[in-house]
């Protein structure tokens, strides 16, 4: 939700199948991304009553899970997934599996003069948090945890004023969303 509402998605969640399979009823979706270990009703049984359903046959659903196994993958195509997405949910994956079940074509904006476009190692002023907070950074990166990580970045400049050009820079490409960039400045800091 952090990462999709904010892109423009309306989002509705539910706890289990059973939940699932109402708020499908009641409100009309374009996707539906079922997460297979859930109480009362998994994500298999959810599936196949999509699929039963004549008005919902159609609709995309991609199954989410974290488990590693390649009988879930098939299990999950054979309740009638369209896809599969394997937890922690990686940014990049979610957003081209969207692109593809949807039929959407992304816009980027690419603003010409950035600061955040200017190396780590151009900027003298530029002080690098340890490499534990970087690592920690990165795995929220990682997992599109954007809020988070948007949080994390003001606590550091809080609690250290020299990291307010680091800080600053994360924040501002938390703002619009820019997962790959903010992966990029993360791993190039790492480097220097």
């Amino acid at each position: 939700m952090d990462l999709l509402q904010p892109l423009g998605f309306k989002i509705v969640e539910a706890s289990n199948g059973q939940e699932g399979l109402y708020q499908l009823k009641k409100t009309q979706f374009d996707l539906v991304i079922v997460d297979l270990v859930m109480p009362i009703m998994d994500g298999f049984e959810m599936t196949r009553r999509i699929r039963s359903l004549p008005e919902f046959y159609h609709i995309p659903v991609i199954a989410t899970s974290a488990s590693v196994y390649q009988w879930d993958r098939e299990q999950s195509q054979n309740a009638g997934c369209n896809d599969f997405l394997s937890k922690p949910l990686e940014v990049e994956e979610l957003l081209l599996k969207l692109k593809t079940w949807l039929k959407l074509e992304w816009e980027y904006d690419y603003p010409e003069n950035n600061i955040l476009q200017t190396p780590a190692e151009n900027s003298p002023d530029l002080v690098i948090p340890s490499s534990e907070i970087l690592s920690s950074l990165i795995k929220l990166a990682k997992r599109g945890r954007v809020l988070e990580l948007e949080a994390e970045v003001i606590k550091l400049k809080q609690i250290n004023p020299d990291l307010s050009l680091f800080s600053d820079r994360i924040k501002c490409l938390t703002q619009d969303f820019k997962i790959t960039q903010i992966k990029e400045f993360l791993n190039q800091c790492t480097i220097n």
